[in-house]
């Protein structure tokens, strides 16, 4: 078996010794007979203990069953398509494609417990029971374990991908985006629309409260299939709540960020995908006031798995689960991406191939007894968190942090969260705000990505996603690997080289240039705008090319080069600087370098009054300067302790010390190492 071992995959498939029962584990609890007593979750057998004999309880019963009494589930050939990218032709379908049996379900409704949903994943089924039934129901010999999780009803028909759909054609390089340019522009979206990309053949199931799927912007928009998991058919519009609430408002929202197509007043990231539409939370309130509640938790689950079996390649989910008000919540000591039913359900669709993109929440706040950090699913270690950032690319103040309870950073990746244009329900467009408008663009541009390259894996472009970010060298628990930029994670063809290169005085160097990316085509790779005396450049008509730079005084301390390599659709355009240096004294070292904590730069007077020390990653982001606003022109040493500008320790890794005085202009490369 072909396998890509994450994290996640060395759960299910055994790339190491980690057995996924592990999460159903068995509990001590009442007092019947011994072996039922292993059976309830403590939780639960409380709750059964303190409850009168007519009250009903939601529960997941778990199995454990032989291959007799396993029913194999019929998988869409989309589905079989993008599993087949990680696991092989032949091992396309595995023991989680499994159900259990018409005869186990009937055992369970010969109790009189009709059955509401049924798991392939976790072999269980969700059922309403008393306390009697549920005791009823742990005697059966194949019951492995029964526990507190409110859920729904009977499994749902595989549904074949229509590959049919009415996309608008491209009228020009630059489309009619309206008020939606400067978000498409943020995540660098125009540029691979500019490439003829729209998210064409690409699947995108969408989770939300449900959908105005007759709004005028959705006219075009290739929706193949909908489902309403609440309750049990394929409107997937809803009724409004009868306090007013309107049941599709945020769903339509999200889903007018991706899908929209209205020339002149919006364009979606991924307005040429083909979207599955999930609803699976319910707004309304109850007779008590309640409106979290997890049956919410489990028709995310149940959507996961008609996700898979439909040939989603994508889950966009601006959803996340923290407490709820009819009990059951999860603490944040249970964010360790191993315990909530969902995040398991999450990771499990990742294992499948599915590119998982889940939003961070809005739950940052300096309140004594708040939440504050991410919700479920958002910490699954194959999940693609979203956070949220403002216009100016600061971060978003409602936009959740992380880390997970493990340690792990979180989120992944953030993109504008602020202001987002879409549409709203019964007409018109609206700006919302949340991180649930910044995970549908995130989600949107990784279709893009993925037309492109349909060989492209699910843990393929998150790992892109991350390392493209605009902090992917400094990560942290806020903006997590940085801000999403859909054109470098799309990895088409781009310039392997950049930063800054140096020569002295009447030498002449060669630079090897090259290119890589995803594209098939050879790039043709020239330098951009006016080409000083002293430089040039061959193109090998191979993907490299070679640039010749003789230093001289005409090229000045500093030149700066721009190289495109072109693919006729797309181009990419790298920066290198090229520094002239004199054959004179050394007027800054560093030591020592490599360094492990902190080093010394040591200013020769030479340099005369020397101005700032600034230092760089090597991704070119600044993290720490030093400005003298003094004439000092003798000998000087300046010490950096490792640390970046709020104080934080920089990682092990490149950086590029930018030194500046009066009689000179110099750059170091900086090796911190552990």
């Amino acid at each position: 078996m072909k396998l890509v071992c994450n994290t996640l995959l060395k759960k299910l498939h055994g790339c190491k010794a980690v057995i996924f029962g592990v999460t159903i584990l068995v509990f001590l609890v009442l007092a019947q007979n011994a072996e039922s007593q292993q059976k309830l979750s403590p939780e639960l057998s409380v709750i059964i203990s303190n409850s009168s004999s007519s009250e009903l309880h939601k529960v997941w019963i778990y199995f454990e069953l032989p291959d007799s009494l396993l029913e194999k589930v019929k998988l869409s050939e989309k589905s079989l398509r993008r599993r087949s990218k990680v696991f092989g032709l032949n091992d396309s379908q595995n023991r989680f494609d499994f159900r259990p049996s018409d005869k186990v379900l009937q055992e369970i409704t010969s109790t009189g417990v009709p059955i509401r949903r049924v798991s392939r994943w976790f072999k269980a089924v969700s059922v309403e029971a008393s306390a009697s039934q549920i005791l009823q129901l742990v005697r059966l010999a194949f019951v492995s374990k029964v526990d507190l999780v409110k859920t729904l009803s009977t499994p749902l028909p595989v549904v074949e991908v229509s590959q049919q759909r009415n996309i608008p054609a491209q009228r020009s390089a630059l489309l009619p985006y309206g008020l939606s340019l400067f978000q498409n522009s943020f995540i660098n979206a125009v540029k691979l629309h500019e490439a003829g990309l729209s998210g064409k053949g690409v699947l995108i199931a969408l989770f939300d409260t449900g959908f105005d799927t007759a709004h005028v912007a959705f006219d075009s928009t290739s929706i193949i299939v909908s489902y309403d998991f609440i309750n049990n058919d394929d409107d997937v519009s809803g009724a409004d709540c009868p306090t007013g609430v309107q049941q599709s408002f945020h769903g339509t929202l999200t889903l007018g960020v991706m899908g929209a197509y209205l020339p002149g007043t919006l364009i979606g990231v991924a307005y040429g995908a083909d979207y599955a539409l999930a609803k699976t939370e319910i707004t309304c309130t109850d007779i008590n006031g309640n409106d979290e509640f997890k049956v919410e938790e489990d028709n995310w689950i149940a959507a996961a798995e008609w996700a898979d079996s439909i040939g989603a390649d994508i889950i966009s989910s601006s959803l996340g689960y923290t407490t709820f008000d009819d009990g059951g919540s999860y603490t944040q000591s249970q964010l360790d991406g191993n315990t909530a039913l969902i995040t398991i359900a999450a990771d499990f669709a990742a294992a499948m191939n599915i590119l998982v993109v889940n939003s961070a929440g809005n739950s940052r706040s300096p309140q004594p007894g708040a939440w504050n950090t991410i919700s479920f699913p958002a910490d699954g270690d194959s999940v693609l968190t979203v956070g949220a950032a403002t216009s100016d690319s600061s971060l978003a103040p409602f936009s959740s942090p992380g880390p997970t309870a493990d340690g792990r950073i979180k989120p992944d990746i953030s993109a504008i969260g602020v202001n987002v244009f879409t549409v709203r329900q019964n007409g018109g467009t609206i700006s919302a705000t949340g991180t649930s408008l910044s995970t549908p663009l995130v989600a949107g541009g990784a279709a893009l990505a993925l037309e492109h390259d349909s060989t492209m894996t699910a843990n393929e472009a998150l790992k892109l996603i991350q390392q493209t970010a605009s902090s992917s060298q400094n990560p942290d628990n806020d903006f997590g690997y940085g801000l999403y930029n859909a054109a470098r994670a799309a990895d088409i063809i781009k310039i392997d080289q950049s930063g800054i290169f140096q020569v002295t005085t009447g030498q002449t160097r060669i630079i090897a240039i090259s290119a890589s990316g995803r594209s098939l085509a050879t790039p043709a790779i020239s330098l951009a705008g006016t080409v000083p005396a002293g430089i040039s450049l061959t193109d090998n008509s191979d993907g490299t090319a070679s640039l010749s730079v003789t230093g001289s005084a005409a090229l000045g301390v500093q030149t700066i080069l721009n190289i495109v390599a072109d693919v006729g659709y797309y181009a990419d355009t790298a920066r290198l600087v090229i520094e002239v240096q004199s054959l004179t004294s050394d007027f800054i070292r560093a030591a020592p370098n490599p360094f492990t904590s902190s080093v010394r730069f040591l200013i020769s007077s030479a340099a005369g009054n020397w101005q700032s020390l600034t230092i760089y990653t090597a991704a070119g982001e600044r993290i720490w300067e030093k400005v003298n606003n003094f004439a000092v022109s003798a000998d000087t040493t300046i010490n950096w302790d490792g640390r970046n500008a709020q104080g934080k320790a920089t990682s092990a890794g490149v950086y590029i010390l930018h030194f500046r005085a009066s009689n000179a202009e110099r750059r170091l490369k900086l090796l911190k190492t552990n």
